[in-house]
């Protein structure tokens, strides 16, 4: 199981991915996440001020940056990952990678990247 990502009101907004990239929903432009792992909150990113069009259509990087007295524990199994964006490009036609188009009046998900390498795999 992954690390979760949880807002102030300790709700789940996601989990980290194999590859230390995670897809959030429901979230509000100004919070602070925490990433949680081994039982306790490890890490923690905060989201821009606001939300443009222009800063949606692409995937954020948001460093998790270690909490004051949480030494880190996740195995150092492998090197980090670099950030990538997820953007699937299945959605290709023409060979043009396709414009990101909204489809629904929510908030998307948004990445976090996971500086220190939190990988399901690293932790089983």
């Amino acid at each position: 199981i992954g690390a979760e990502v949880k807002n102030e009101r300790q709700q789940q907004l996601g989990l980290v991915a194999d590859d230390g990239n995670a897809w959030l929903a429901g979230v509000k432009a100004g919070e602070t996440l925490k990433v949680f792992w081994d039982g306790a909150a490890q890490c923690e990113a905060s989201l821009p001020p606001t939300f443009t069009p222009e800063l949606l259509a692409n995937a954020l990087l948001l460093p998790c940056k270690m909490l004051e007295g949480q030494p880190p524990t996740a195995p150092q199994k492998s090197s980090p990952l670099p950030a990538q964006p997820l953007i699937q490009e299945h959605t290709q036609t023409d060979g043009q990678p396709a414009a990101p188009v909204a489809t629904t009046t929510q908030t998307p998900p948004i990445p976090l990247a996971d500086n220190h390498a939190v990988n399901r795999k690293d932790m089983e």
